[in-house]
This record gives structure tokens, C-alpha cells and sequence, in this order.
């Protein structure tokens, strides 16, 4: 299972969870349906997206 974050900034950068997805065969899909003024009651929208990022969980990550 892995996090799909966007990120904004906000003095700094900020990761708010968007969402989880799994991966399948080596491939992953992601979709939601957002308000593009307000994502998930955020007060975030897409004009303020600087970035996205997908992780999973540390113990699952080869480093």
C-alpha cells in the first residue's frame, strides 16, 4: 500500500494525504475527484499544488 501525497508550501513544504493505492504487476493508479478550490476540505487547492509524491511504508523500502 502506498500514500499518494500532494504537496504545498506553506512557509516550508507540506505533505497532506490524499490518498492510497497498491501496486499491481509493477504498476499503480491513483484517481479522486476534488474541488479545485478546496482538495479534501484542505482549504489547499490545485493553485497551490507545488508537487506530488507517492511512498509507502519505511519497513517496505529498500534503501
Amino acid at each position: 500500500m502506498f500514500g499518494i501525497y500532494m504537496m504545498v508550501t506553506d512557509g516550508g513544504y507540506r505533505l497532506i494525504k490524499l490518498g492510497e493505492c497498491l501496486v499491481k504487476m509493477g504498476q499503480m493508479e491513483y484517481s479522486g475527484i476534488f474541488n479545485p478550490d478546496n482538495i479534501d476540505e484542505t482549504g489547499y487547492g490545485f493553485k497551490d499544488i507545488c508537487g506530488l509524491a507517492v511512498a509507502g511504508r519505511m519497513q517496505d523500502m529498500i534503501v
